[in-house]
């Protein structure tokens, strides 16, 4: 009976390593131009706004977008393994530096939210200013600490025709409180 409890406790302690070494895993399930509704935006000192959404519409499948005002693009992802309530952090890379209104300095990236480990999650960035409106390559990536878990890029071309504005000064729905 005691070899039993000594074997089964041996391979619970290996079977708990195993699992608990186990890296966090990111896989993207959806990508494209997306329909979203804003309900809060927060500005940050480099002057880009970080908006938390609902109502999440995949509008289209697509890596190549138009480099137009109103336009969201973006991609959907699960993120799965321990240690539960891990956090992983976005990076988004413009194609040029860029000095936001109202910024201290040109930027050339902008790190983004944290994310609890497991769920699904949404990235997106929002075309909402002129100074957004940046054709050429965008690339979004996903780090666990150093570890690069997860990278999605867009192509803007300013030659595809994009969205409606409706009212001439927003592009999204904006919070009303």
């Amino acid at each position: 009976m005691f070899a039993r409890v000594i074997v089964f406790v041996t391979f619970f302690v290996i079977a708990t390593s195993a699992i608990a070494a186990e890296p966090v895993r990111v896989e993207i399930i959806e990508y494209g131009t997306y329909a979203i509704e804003i309900y809060k935006i927060d500005q940050g000192s480099d002057g880009v706004m970080t908006a938390t959404a609902s109502k999440i519409s995949h509008l289209e499948t697509t890596s190549v977008i138009p480099a137009k005002r109103c336009v969201n693009f973006g991609f959907r992802f699960r993120v799965e393994g321990p240690p539960e309530g891990s956090r992983l952090t976005f990076v988004t890379h413009f194609p040029v530096e860029v000095t936001p209104p109202g910024a201290s300095r040109a930027i050339s990236s902008h790190s983004k939210t944290r994310v609890l480990v497991p769920g699904i999650h949404f990235q997106s960035y929002g075309l909402d200013f002129d100074w957004e409106v940046m054709p050429g390559q965008w690339t979004f990536e996903l780090f666990d600490g150093d570890r690069k878990l997860a990278e999605k890029s867009f192509l803007l071309d300013k030659n595809m025709p994009g969205p409606l504005n409706t009212d001439g000064q927003t592009c999204s729905p904006l919070p009303t409180s």
